[in-house]
């Protein structure tokens, strides 16, 4: 049985998950840049909407 992705690892914004944070390209909505580095929490982009899948769950819907 294949596990569900989050929807922080399927965004397409995100390069990079880490521990607590999620680094991402440019264009993030939900980006902060610390320390030269943009990254969003996971918490903001489990809120975000531009994962993969979102338009195969609304479709469904």
């Amino acid at each position: 049985m294949r596990k569900k992705k989050e929807k922080f690892e399927t965004c397409r914004h995100a390069q990079e998950v880490g521990t607590i944070a999620v680094y991402v390209f440019p264009g993030c909505r939900n980006a902060t840049m610390i320390k030269g580095t943009l990254v969003s929490s996971k918490e903001r982009c489990r809120k975000c909407e531009f994962w993969e899948g979102k338009n195969e769950k609304e479709a469904l819907e």
